[in-house]
């Protein structure tokens, strides 16, 4: 492999602005098509008001699924080793229970949104005075 190391003259840099554009018949420049005149400027301008609008639907879709993945919420409260917690939905049919096993705290994850009747029935077959509870969207409900 060999190098050259003999020195080229470097061809000088050439700016193509209006130098390279050819003139017209009355000797004036010819300008680019995006800045020659009133007309154009109306159709960029259309075009920028075009593409805020499909930025503001994109969003706006963006913001609806944002919504609709909190479409529901949590339950959570404190109950004894071996009860169960049942979750009845008023007027929804919405029914759920949970078996306690560890600590004595429950955690219903992904409830809709609306108001429940929880009644704890203990391992001894008793149950607790059922309680009254708004679940709303994205938040989570505590049963005292």
């Amino acid at each position: 492999m060999t190098f050259d190391t003999g020195e080229r003259e470097k061809a000088p840099l050439r700016i193509a602005a209006a130098q390279s554009r050819p003139a017209t018949k009355d000797g004036k420049r010819r300008h680019s098509p995006l800045f020659s005149g009133p007309a154009n400027m109306i159709s960029a301008t259309n075009t920028l008001k075009k593409t805020a609008c499909a930025l503001i639907v994109v969003l706006g879709f963006a913001a609806a699924s944002a919504q609709a993945q909190k479409s529901s919420g949590n339950i959570i409260g404190d109950a004894a080793k071996g009860d169960t917690v049942v979750v009845v939905g008023e007027g929804t049919g919405f029914h759920r229970d949970v078996a306690i096993d560890r600590d004595g705290r429950y955690n219903l994850r992904s409830i809709p949104p609306g108001d429940y009747v929880v009644t704890v029935k203990r391992a001894d077959g008793s149950e607790a005075q059922p309680k009254k509870i708004s679940v709303r969207a994205g938040a989570t409900a505590r049963v005292q």
